[in-house]
C-alpha cells in the first residue's frame, strides 16, 4: 500500500503493511484492531535484490555468448586465412579477365568476413587493444568533425560536463565505439537530435554487477530523441547479431562491439531507454587515478 504524509514538513510517499483483525466481546463484534507498519525499507530491499538478480543473469548470459563467440571467431579467422592465402596464390596464375574478376569478388567477400570476425572478437573481449592514458574530452574535441558527419543529417550537440576525463583506453577503439553509437542513434528512426555528454559518477552496483565498488567512472553517453526501445529489446540489444533493422541494413554487431570494448577496458556499457522518448547508450570507464604519466592529447 502507498501512503502519503502531509503537513508543514511536506509530503513523502512510503509503503505500509496493514493488518486488520476483528475484536469480539463474547460473540458480539465490537470493533476492529489495526496494526500499520512502515515496510518501505523492506520493499526497496526486495526491489534492489530483484534488479541485482536480473542484472547478474543478464551478465552471465552475455558472458556465455561471449565465450561461444570467441571460439567461433578464432576458428572462422583460421578458415579465412586459408581462403585468402589460396586466392592470392591462384591470382598469380593465368591473367584471364573473367578469372581475375571472380577472384577479386571472392577476396572482397573474404575480407568482409574478416571484418565481421574482428567485430565478433571485439564483443568477446578478444581483440588486441593498445591502452594508454588519454583525456576523453581532448579525443572528442579532436574528432568533432568526424562525429558530426557520422550523425548527418541529424544535428549532434556535445556537452563535456565531467570535471575529469582522463582514462586508460585504446583511443582508436574508443573513438570507433563512439562513432558506432552515433551511427546507431542516427539510424534509430524519427530522430531529430542527439547529444554526446560526459559525466563522472559511481555506478549503481545493483544494476551494474561487473562494476568496481567505490570507483568513479567516466560515462560517455550518446542520447537521442528517437522512438526508444522496449524492455525486451533493451535486454537483447548488446547481443551479437541482434538487430531491429531490416535484413541487409545492419550486422547486429554495433552495440555488441561497444559492449566488448567497454568490458575489455575495465568498464561496462549501459542502455537507458523509454519508448516514445529516446535512448541513451553509455560507455563507462574507470577514471585514471594514477599520478604517473601524462594524458595523451591526440590519437597516435
Amino acid at each position: 500500500m502507498n501512503a502519503r504524509f502531509g503537513g508543514s514538513l511536506g509530503r513523502a510517499r512510503f509503503r505500509v503493511g496493514v493488518i486488520i483483525e476483528p475484536v469480539y466481546s463474547g460473540s458480539t463484534l465490537v470493533g476492529y484492531a489495526k496494526v500499520t507498519r512502515d515496510i518501505t525499507e523492506k520493499y526497496n530491499a526486495i526491489q534492489h535484490l530483484r534488479e541485482a538478480e536480473h542484472a547478474l543473469a543478464q551478465s552471465r548470459r552475455i558472458e556465455a555468448i561471449g565465450k561461444l563467440t570467441l571460439g567461433i571467431s578464432h576458428d572462422f579467422n583460421n578458415i579465412l586465412s586459408v581462403i585468402l592465402g589460396s586466392l592470392d596464390l591462384i591470382g598469380k596464375g593465368e591473367q584471364d579477365p573473367r578469372r581475375l574478376k571472380l577472384l577479386s569478388t571472392a577476396a572482397k567477400a573474404a575480407e568482409r568476413g574478416s571484418q565481421l570476425s574482428a567485430r565478433m572478437l571485439a564483443f568477446a573481449r578478444g581483440q588486441n587493444l593498445s591502452p594508454d592514458i588519454h583525456d576523453v574530452h581532448t579525443l572528442i574535441s579532436d574528432s568533432t568533425g568526424v562525429l558530426s558527419r557520422s550523425a548527418e543529417p541529424v544535428p549532434c550537440s556535445m556537452h563535456m560536463g565531467a570535471s575529469s576525463s582522463v582514462v586508460r583506453i585504446d583511443a582508436a577503439q574508443f573513438m570507433a565505439a563512439l562513432v558506432n553509437l552515433v551511427v546507431n542513434a542516427r539510424d534509430a528512426g524519427d530522430v531529430t537530435g542527439m547529444r554526446i555528454t560526459t559525466t563522472v559518477r559511481h555506478p549503481d552496483m545493483h544494476l551494474h554487477v561487473d562494476a568496481k565498488a567505490n570507483t568513479r567512472y567516466l560515462w560517455t553517453s550518446v542520447a537521442d530523441n528517437g522512438p526508444g526501445m522496449s524492455e525486451e529489446t533493451q535486454a537483447r540489444a548488446m547481443e551479437p547479431f541482434f538487430t531491429t533493422k531490416d535484413v541487409g541494413n545492419g550486422s547486429g554487431l554495433g552495440l555488441s562491439q561497444v559492449f566488448g570494448f567497454a568490458a575489455q577496458s575495465g568498464g561496462f556499457a549501459s542502455i537507458e531507454s523509454v519508448e516514445g522518448e529516446g535512448t541513451t547508450v553509455s560507455i563507462a570507464i574507470p577514471l585514471w587515478e594514477g599520478t604517473d604519466g601524462q594524458a595523451t592529447s591526440a590519437l597516435r
